[in-house]
């Protein structure tokens, strides 16, 4: 295996070393294509420190011939923290690549080597970056989008914001979106997690541009006592057979959206509600998911009441509730 230091990114938030791995002997040793992400053991580092848990990015390289694409190298970005000293020798040494196993009946290979790579800093001449502290926020409908800073670099840009919720509630998007002054949007390439600050990175901004920094659709989960009581004949089920699904369409209007109880399946050990919204308001900012562990209680005429035991539903407003 070949192993070559093709980029040095030095940012002021970052420094991103770049791989390219090869196989220069394809007859012999693990297939290039099972190689797999390095562990923190796996590189000796002096003057290098990593950035975070997530170490970088591997991503494979295809052949540009016909029929089936093959794996002919790897590029593999590291991320460290910024450099505090650049006119001191900084080193980094790749001594194992690992491979993931072919199949499940073997095992994963540790191919070990001494792949050194050293530079100063100083002397590669990189362009500077800037880093502009925005510290702005704005809050709608219970959410508040803070951004903290951008940084400029001659090869790409970031922007470090927060999301909080007045509720306290879970976010199921924090994806954030980038428009100039034209209407064009930037998406970002990818995005960091750093204990709820996250770092979304995009092409570089052009020069001397306009910004508007905006969330992109967000979906937050909110857990709120919602009580929808369905009567239910039992004696339209009760002669049923073991199994067969009795449909009912009870319906019940709540806030302009028509829920019924489709159908009741009685099965050996446990009755099966299928509920839907049959007249879905998909203008509205709510959507009902699936109920908790005790969000929903069955009662029959005696007024015994049946344990809960689990809900499953798909992301649409008309989808069925079972």
């Amino acid at each position: 295996m070949t192993v070559s230091l093709t980029n040095v990114e030095l940012a002021a938030d970052r420094t991103v070393l770049t791989f390219s791995i090869v196989d220069a002997d394809t007859g012999s040793g693990p297939a290039l294509a099972q190689l797999d992400a390095p562990a923190p053991t796996d590189l000796r580092l002096d003057g290098l420190r990593w950035h975070s848990a997530s170490l970088g990015n591997l991503r494979p390289i295809f052949s540009n011939g016909a029929g089936a694409q093959q794996i002919t190298a790897w590029e593999l970005s590291l991320v460290f923290d910024p450099i505090t000293e650049p006119a001191r020798e900084v080193s980094a040494t790749i001594t194992a690549l690992r491979f993931r196993p072919e199949s499940p009946e073997e095992r994963g290979q540790i191919l070990e080597g001494d792949w050194s790579f050293r530079f100063t800093p100083a002397a590669l001449g990189a362009p500077a970056s800037s880093q502009l502290t925005v510290d702005q926020q704005h809050s709608a409908d219970g959410i508040t989008f803070f951004v903290d800073a951008i940084m400029l670099a001659p090869t790409h840009a970031t922007v470090t914001y927060r999301i909080a919720s007045q509720s306290g509630s879970n976010f199921e998007s924090t994806e954030i979106m980038v428009q100039l002054a034209d209407g064009t949007q930037l998406m970002p390439k990818q995005i960091d997690n750093h204990d709820g600050a996250f770092v979304a990175t995009f092409p570089p901004f052009p020069a001397g541009a306009t910004l508007t920094i905006a969330l992109a659709p967000i979906l937050v989960e909110v857990s709120q006592p919602l009580t929808l009581t369905f009567p239910i004949d039992g004696r339209s089920i009760a002669s049923a057979a073991e199994g067969t699904q009795v449909d009912l369409h009870t319906p019940l209007v709540v806030a302009g959206e028509q829920f019924e109880v489709a159908s009741v399946t009685i099965q050996e050990k446990q009755f099966v509600l299928r509920i839907q919204n049959t007249v879905p308001d998909h203008r509205g900012s709510l959507l009902l998911r699936y109920p908790g562990e005790n969000g929903v209680t069955l009662t029959d005429n005696l007024g015994n009441q049946y344990a809960f035991s689990g809900a499953s539903t798909n992301f649409g407003k008309s989808d069925p509730l079972t």
